[in-house]
C-alpha cells in the first residue's frame, strides 16, 4: 500500500478548496497513518504467524493510528485512501493516487455527498477512540441494490471470518444504512449474531489504533483476490442460508425492476415478455416488496432467473443451482460487471442481447428467450 506524499496531497487540499470555496469548508485534519501489507508489518498479536500464507496476505492491508469517517474511508493530512467505487482507478489495489484527483470534477462530488464528507469538516471533531482491531468492510456505497451489496460487502466475508483466526478480538465495522431488510438478516447469518452484535458502526470520526482493511474484493487486476474469495462466499452461503431453505423444486423467476430510475436500461416490450414467460411457467416478482421468509424462499431455490442487466441477478448467489438469462442492452454493457461474476456463480448463464428499433428504444426477441428457456429445462447445452 503506497503512503501518497505530502505534494501530492497538497493537490487534493488546494482541489477541495477550489470546490467548496464558497463553503469555508476545506481543511483536512493533521494524522500519522502508518500503512503496510501484514506481511511487512511486526505480527505480535497474530495468533499463529506460521500459518499464515500468500494468499491471506495478499487481501489485507494494515494501518496503524487511523481515522474513518463516518463512509469508511481512511483520512489524514498526509494520505487520503479513497475506494474506487466511486473514484476511477488505476492502481493494482483497488486505491486511487492522489495524482489522480484531476479526474474528478465538481459535478462528481455534488452526485456523492458522502464522498464530499471525505475531505471537507465543517467544525472542530472529537475523535471516538477505538483500541480493540477493527476489520473495516469496504462498504461506502450504502448498499443501494442486491449487486453491491453482494460484491462491494459479502465478498470480503470469507476474509474477515478467516483474520479472526489471526488476530483476537478483531471487530467488524461498516455502515449501518441498510436499503433492504433482507441485507441484514444475510449479513447476520453469515457472520453470526455474536460477531454482528459486535460490530462498530460508522459515525462520527473514529480512531483506531490498529486496523485492517481489505483490498477491493472485486478488481479484475486482483482476480488472485477475487476467485478465492468468491468460491468460499460460495461455500459459506450454502452452508449458512441455501441449506436452511432448500426446498425441492425450483422456481422460475422473472424480476420486475418497477422501482428502477434508469429506463434507458430496460426494453420497450419487457411487459410483453412479462406475459410470455407467464404463460410458460414463470412468475414475476419484485423483491424489495417480498418479506424475508419469502425472499428466502425464492432465491433459495431458484431453478430459471431472468433479469434486465442487473442487480437483481445477483440473488442467484443464495441458489446453488440456479440458471441464468440476462436481457442486456448492448450500448451499456461495457458498464456492467454482472457477466464476470455470473459466469462464476454458475455454469448455466446466457446474455441476450436486445435489438435496437430507433435512437433509443430496444427490444427483446421472445422466440429466442422461449428457446433458451426450453433448453435449459432440458439440460441441454447452449452453444
Amino acid at each position: 500500500m503506497k503512503i501518497y506524499n505530502k505534494k501530492e496531497c497538497e493537490v487534493l487540499k488546494e482541489y477541495s478548496k477550489k470546490i467548496f470555496a464558497s463553503e469555508g469548508k476545506a481543511s483536512l485534519m493533521p494524522l500519522s497513518i502508518q500503512s503496510q501489507s501484514l506481511n511487512e508489518r511486526n505480527l505480535n498479536n497474530i495468533i499463529k504467524p506460521e500459518e499464515l500464507d500468500a494468499d491471506f496476505l495478499s487481501k489485507i492491508i494494515y494501518f496503524q493510528d487511523a481515522l474513518l469517517t463516518s463512509r469508511g474511508f481512511l483520512i489524514d493530512g498526509e494520505s487520503v485512501i479513497f475506494d474506487s467505487q466511486f473514484v476511477p482507478s488505476d492502481s493494482f489495489d483497488g486505491f486511487i493516487s492522489l495524482k489522480n484527483i484531476k479526474s474528478i470534477n465538481s459535478n462528481g462530488f455534488d452526485e456523492y455527498d458522502h464522498t464530499r464528507n471525505i475531505i471537507k469538516y465543517t467544525r472542530p471533531i472529537r475523535e471516538r477512540l477505538i483500541n480493540e482491531p477493527v476489520f473495516v468492510f469496504n462498504s461506502n456505497v450504502g448498499w443501494s441494490n442486491f449487486g453491491h451489496f453482494f460484491h462491494d460487502m459479502l465478498l470480503q466475508v470469507p476474509t474477515y471470518l478467516r483474520a479472526r483466526k489471526y488476530i483476537y478480538n478483531l471487530r467488524p465495522a461498516f455502515v449501518n444504512n441498510f436499503s433492504y431488510p433482507i441485507m441484514q438478516k444475510i449479513l447476520r447469518a453469515l457472520i453470526g449474531d455474536d460477531l454482528y452484535d459486535q460490530r462498530i458502526i460508522l459515525g462520527p470520526l473514529q480512531k483506531l489504533k490498529e486496523a485492517y482493511v481489505p483490498r477491493k474484493h472485486f478488481e479484475l487486476m486482483l482476480m488472485y483476490v477475487f476467485l478465492p474469495a468468491l468460491r468460499q462466499l460460495k461455500k459459506l452461503i450454502e452452508g449458512k442460508i441455501t441449506n436452511k431453505y432448500k426446498a425441492i423444486k425450483g422456481k422460475n423467476i422473472i424480476l420486475s425492476r418497477k422501482d428502477s430510475k434508469k429506463e434507458e436500461m430496460f426494453g420497450s416490450n419487457f411487459d410483453d415478455v412479462i406475459k410470455i414467460l407467464a404463460a410458460i411457467g414463470f412468475e414475476q416478482i419484485q423483491a424489495t416488496d417480498l418479506d424475508i421468509e419469502d425472499y428466502m424462499g425464492i432465491f433459495c431455490n431458484i431453478g430459471i432467473l431472468i433479469g434486465e442487466h442487473g442487480a437483481g441477478l445477483f440473488n442467484c448467489a443464495l441458489s446453488q443451482e440456479a440458471k441464468l438469462i440476462e436481457l442486456s442492452i448492448p450500448r451499456i454493457r461495457s458498464y456492467n460487471s454482472v457477466p464476470i461474476f455470473m459466469s462464476h456463480l454458475t455454469d448455466e448463464y446466457i446474455r441476450v442481447d436486445a435489438s435496437q428499433i430507433g435512437n433509443t428504444q430496444y427490444k427483446w426477441d421472445f422466440d429466442l428467450i422461449a428457446d433458451i428457456v426450453s433448453a435449459f429445462r432440458k439440460n441441454e447445452t447452449i452453444l
